[in-house]
């Protein structure tokens, strides 16, 4: 141990290997440890001190004293008083000691001659590049680092006023700042560099908010709180390069800078690591090109804030959770969220009116306007805009506008939001028009609130919903749509609906009432029309207008325009017109409406042929009435046919519609007073009731009835089966007709009966087997049965008292040749007209009186219980006279008939003597008898042996013969047969003068 001590001089003093002290005294001396634990002192000059290996005490004194050190053992001892500047240079890594009062720190190699131990100069870092770690103390230094890799710290200053200088190098270099006015030296291209801030040494340094603001022209890359895991607060701002800036867990406000030194594009990252972080960005308005911010869900409740630059937009990127956004009177005037749910606020300073957007983007956000006319533009319906409408004076009213941009179903605007204008799209306001251009085709719903507003739709199918407006209130909404299918809830009939095609006209093709702007829908809870005015007049596109509450029972009226609609009611009563439309459809009629009432008692008016009304069974008690100037189809341009599945009560003929055709339900048709109508009842027991004039039914059900006081009316009947029987009263005559009312009544197989009344009617059958029934009255029926094996019912006589038929008296039935095998039933002497084969008593066990006259053909007679008069006339007939004493009368003695080929011999089918029964001979025809025929002129057998007329029996064959002259030349001639066996004798045959019939 070596104890050495300079002189007065600049003295060179060197040490051993072992502990030494060296104490240079006066001068500028350079003192040298070597090996040992070495004390070294300078004296009040400018000393170079070097401790060598070992951890050393170096001591320099006053003056500028350049010290060299290379262990975390070895001590600088310089107090604060001392002058010059004073440099401590490290070839290892080192921690400043406290109390060093020294000026520099940096790295020096170590001297390794007495030559190598020169003067240190501030800055100048010489020999290795491999990196150190330089640590200043509680005063103030400047650090420099060395080419490579280093760490400098400049430590934490006592004195708040004092700062360190760190510079770093070539390398990757860390700087740790503990001083709020620590500045960094840091050129660009010096590597990749990172700055650590103390929160708890700037907060020990008596800052209430520790804040670091990174030094401009510093190019380090990293700004970061040291301790990341800290919840202390702490605010960074980077500088005119860009940073990533990494804040800790407790509330952080991170600053990017402009960023001016670095190349266009190149921006900051401002990352939180949990608080309630705030980020300051200066927006670019360039995508790609914004600030990059990391903050995961989570993280606390974040809040974006802008500082002044060029751009006024910015859009945050997606996933970032930020919750607050605030617009700080910058320059940033349109700002856009991210998919997450933000709190958007615009500038509300006093004096700031600027208009400012507000685009929440995905998630629930909050968009709260400033003093301007604002645009909000919102995407789902959790979506939370609030607006007061007011300048900052309070009562200057501003205009806002609502844009929905989302994909979702919609958005409803709160009740507090005065906003004036809501749209779909993107906004784009044309000075002095009000327009929106509608730049998407998003499917959603917009719905106003109780203040005034002007909605409008895009391209895409749209709701639009003014809000809950009270009828007859202040504030009335403007609703407009655009190319889409829109559809639009309204509240008031003061509400407008604008669905109107881009260049106001109406565009149609054939057949067609098409517009260019989609297929509409008006929902309404009040009473209203669609416009009615020209093409481009508001609501004159609307296809369709219903109930906003169809299971209300709420009475409104609904109106359509002047093209094709669907129009809706409610359950209550409703007054549902779809006006008379414009367009010609291709059937010739103007294009129709659809109607429907969901129930009530609505009343419905019809203006063209294809109006369609819809009406559920059981809807109420409905009505059908007509406007003036409705279109029929074809050539059947007064003709309305109501739907089939519409349960309409009743259909009100007038304004030119001249025919109706109902449906299956039972309706109540009323025909036109003073003129001829046509009304169809379509099945189901229907009214229809004429009036002064001569009308034309079609019914279809038996139990429809007919109301109709004047005369010459038709009835046909159009049921699938079955008949009709007219009603009393009604002056018609009947027939049938196909099921659509118009086929001609002598076709089909529709229905079978027809009855008349009490009034002398026309019936008509068709191909099918009828049964036409006069329905009695005094005066005389004609029926006709066409086709088919008829079946008449008469009860008027046509004969007279000889039987002879009388034109015009009575029931006539018409039959053409070859129609059929027919019958007649009657209730009066009735004769056969031709081609009918049948005749029969009504009611054959009744006990009437009847005469009852066949004609040429082969017929069949029977009479009733009654005592009835039966004459076949020509072909071969059979008579049947049942109960009582019944004379078939013969008024040919059909002379030329032989026995076995006999074409006018009748058959009696039932002949009793014990019943009274006779048979009556015309004398005109069966001569050559006395006043009766006695038993001479009567014989049984086949061959006469008198010489007189006789009548031969043969009761083997039950045949009947005439001979005139007996036993003479004349041949016997068959005009009747009996039953073989039946008993005969002269006494029931009787003789009725000529031309006459007998008395029954």
């Amino acid at each position: 141990m070596a104890d050495i001590r300079g002189g007065a001089g600049a003295d060179l003093l060197v040490g051993t290997a072992d502990a030494d002290t060296i104490t240079g005294n006066g001068g500028a001396d350079t003192l040298r440890g070597l090996a040992g634990n070495d004390t070294l002192t300078g004296g009040t000059a400018a000393d170079i001190l070097d401790g060598g290996t070992g951890n050393d005490s170096l001591t320099g004194g006053d003056g500028g004293d350049s010290y060299y050190v290379d262990s975390l053992g070895d001590v600088i001892v310089e107090t604060a008083a001392g002058t010059g500047t004073d440099i401590v240079g490290a070839s290892a890594n080192y921690r400043l000691n406290a109390g060093a009062a020294v000026e520099v720190l940096q790295y020096a190699a170590a001297p390794t001659t007495d030559a190598g131990a020169v003067a240190l100069t501030a800055g100048v870092a010489t020999g290795s590049t491999a990196g150190i770690v330089l640590i200043g103390n509680e005063f103030a230094q400047n650090v420099y680092g060395t080419a490579g890799v280093d760490t400098l710290d400049g430590g934490r200053n006592t004195n708040p006023a004092l700062s360190d200088t760190l510079t770093g190098g070539a390398g990757n270099d860390t700087y740790v700042v503990r001083n709020v006015a620590d500045t960094i030296v840091e050129i660009a291209g010096g590597g990749t560099d990172l700055v650590y801030v103390s929160a708890a040494d700037l907060s020990a340094q008596g800052q209430a908010l520790p804040t670091y603001t990174l030094t401009t022209g510093a190019a380090v890359e990293g700004l970061s709180a040291s301790d990341q895991s800290s919840t202390s607060n702490l605010n960074l701002t980077g500088n005119d390069f860009a940073q990533q800036i990494i804040g800790n867990a407790g509330t952080n406000v991170l600053t990017g800078g402009a960023n001016t030194s670095e190349a266009a594009g190149v921006r900051d990252t401002l990352t939180g690591l949990g608080g309630d972080d705030t980020y300051q960005v200066i927006a670019t308005g360039v995508a790609g090109t914004e600030t990059v911010i990391n903050e995961t869900a989570g993280n606390g409740n974040d809040t974006l804030t802008f500082q002044t630059g060029a751009a006024t937009s910015y859009t945050l990127a997606a996933d970032i959770s930020i919750e607050t956004i605030r617009l700080n009177n910058t320059g940033v005037v349109s700002v856009a969220g991210n998919n997450l749910a933000q709190t958007i606020f615009g500038n509300t300073a006093a004096a700031n009116a600027t208009a400012e957007t507000l685009n929440g983007g995905g998630g629930a956000d909050t968009l709260i306007g400033g003093f301007g006319n604002d645009t909000y533009v919102v995407d789902q319906i959790d979506d939370v805009v609030t607006e007061t409408g007011l300048a900052s004076d309070g009562t200057t009213a501003t205009t806002d506008t609502l844009v929905f941009n989302g994909t979702g179903v919609g958005y409803k605007l709160a009740e507090t939001s005065a906003i004036d204008v809501m749209a779909i799209g993107k906004a784009n306001n044309v000075a002095g028009a009000g327009d929106i251009e509608l730049a998407t085709t998003t499917n959603a719903v917009l719905v106003g609130n109780n203040g005034a507003q002007t909605i409008y739709g895009n391209a895409g199918n749209n709701v639009l919903d003014g809000g809950t407006t009270l009828v007859g209130g202040a504030n009335f909404d403007t609703l407009r749509g655009g190319a889409g299918n829109d559809t639009y809830r309204v509240y008031s009939q003061n509400d407008v609906v604008d669905e109107r095609s881009y260049d106001n006209t109406l565009t149609v093709v054939a057949g067609s009432d098409g517009s260019l702007n989609g297929t509409d829908t008006v929902f309404t809870s009040a009473t209203y029309s669609l416009a009615l005015g020209a093409a481009g007049a508001g609501a004159a596109f609307v296809e369709n207008l219903s109930a906003a509450d169809q299971s209300a029972t709420t009475a409104i009226n609904l109106t359509g325009n002047l093209i094709g609609n669907l129009i809706v009611g409610n359950a209550g009563v409703n007054n549902i017109d779809g006006t008379q439309n414009t367009v010609v459809a291709a059937n010739g009629a103007r294009v129709g409406d659809t109607l429907q009432g969901m129930g009530g008692n609505d009343a419905y008016t019809i203006n063209s042929a294809n109006d369609v009304v819809i009406e559920a069974t059981g809807g109420g008690t409905d009505t059908i009435v007509f406007g003036v100037g409705y279109t029929g189809t074809g050539t059947a341009l007064n003709t309305y046919a109501l739907a089939t599945n519409a349960e309409v009560e009743r259909i009100t003929m007038s304004n030119g519609v001249s025919t109706v055709i109902g449906n299956a339900f039972a309706q109540r048709i009323d025909g036109i007073a003073a003129a001829s109508s046509t009304l169809i009842g379509g099945g189901g027991a229907d009214t229809l009731i004429g009036g002064t004039a001569v009308d034309t039914y079609n019914v279809s059900d038996s139990l429809a009835t007919i109301q109709d006081a004047s005369a010459g009316n038709l009835v046909l009947y159009s049921g699938a089966t079955g008949g009709y029987a007219l009603t009393a009263g009604v002056s018609a005559n009947l027939g049938f007709t196909t099921a659509t009312g118009t086929g001609a009544i002598t076709t089909g197989t529709n229905g079978t009966v027809l009855v008349g009344n009490e009034f002398a009617q026309t019936l008509q059958g068709n191909s099918n087997d009828n049964i036409l029934n006069g329905g009695g009255g005094a005066a005389g029926d004609t029926l006709t049965g066409y086709l088919g094996n008829d079946t008449y019912r008469v009860y008027t006589s046509n004969i007279d008292a000889n039987g002879n038929i009388v034109v015009g008296q009575g029931d006539v039935v018409v039959e053409a040749t070859g129609e059929g095998t027919d019958i007649v039933y009657t209730s009066a002497n009735y004769g056969l007209s031709a081609n009918v084969e049948n005749l029969a008593a009504a009611s054959q066990s009744d006990m009437t009186t009847l005469t009852l006259v066949g004609n040429d053909l082969n017929n069949g007679i029977a009479g009733s219980n009654g005592n009835n008069v039966l004459v076949g006339g020509l072909g071969n007939d059979t008579l049947t006279g049942l109960g009582g004493a019944d004379k078939f009368h013969f008024a040919s003695a059909n002379v030329g008939n032989t026995a076995a080929g006999a074409v006018n011999a009748d058959f009696i089918a039932d002949f009793s003597s014990a019943q009274g029964d006779k048979i009556s001979l015309d004398a005109g025809q069966f001569t050559g008898f006395g006043a009766t025929i006695d038993g001479t002129e009567f014989q049984m057998g086949t061959v006469a042996t008198g010489t007189t007329a006789t009548i031969l029996y043969d009761a083997s064959t039950g045949r009947i013969f005439y001979d005139q002259d007996g036993a003479g030349a004349g041949a016997a001639v068959l005009f009747a047969t009996v039953n073989p066996g039946t008993t005969l004798t002269a006494a029931d045959f009787v003789l009725t003068p000529a031309g006459t019939l007998p008395t029954p």
